[in-house]
């Protein structure tokens, strides 16, 4: 059993179109109430701030679609796909993992709203991050994850709340 998640570029396109054509907006409203030439909207530190953010947001989309991030689940190994490289992760090289909700809890009605997925390795220091919703079919990846952690001993990590919470209502 082999299942490959790709990257989601969707929200890399919304917000380099969104910049552009606020941009294109600002341009021609500017324009035509300020003055009879658009030599002046090139003075508007508006302008480039509008133009700073679509070009960062079209490099991201750049970056993003260039790199190719994946990850694939297989039985008994987890790999990490980029474009230029490949991380293999084996069960006996995870000390622990965590799923973190979201902050609205269960979102969707099989409550599998993970926000972030914390891997710790063993040869390492910090933790890896995935973050299911930035790949295709993130659910289905929680759940896949959460069968391979169990199907391979990996240990999970439950937290058990937040400190001084009290229960609805309570004071912290």
């Amino acid at each position: 059993m082999e299942k490959r998640y790709g990257q989601k570029l969707d929200i890399y396109y919304m917000a380099a179109v969104a910049y552009l054509v606020t941009l294109i907006v600002y341009a021609v409203i500017a324009g035509s109430l300020i003055g009879e030439h658009f030599q002046l909207l090139w003075k508007d530190p508006i302008v480039y701030l509008l133009a700073l953010c679509a070009v960062v947001s079209v490099v991201a989309l750049i970056v993003a679609a260039v790199l190719n991030k994946q990850v694939v689940i297989k039985e008994d190994e987890m790999l990490f796909i980029t474009r230029s490289k490949t991380r293999t992760l084996r069960p006996d090289e995870i000390e622990w993992v965590s799923f973190r909700r979201g902050s609205r809890g269960k979102i969707r009605g099989d409550g599998t709203a993970e926000r972030a997925v914390r891997i710790k390795l063993k040869s390492r220091r910090r933790r890896l991050w995935l973050r299911p919703a930035l790949f295709s079919e993130s659910e289905e990846m929680v759940v896949n994850l959460r069968n391979w952690m169990e199907r391979n001993s990996v240990p999970i990590r439950v937290r058990k709340g937040r400190r001084g919470f009290q229960g609805k209502g309570g004071t912290r």
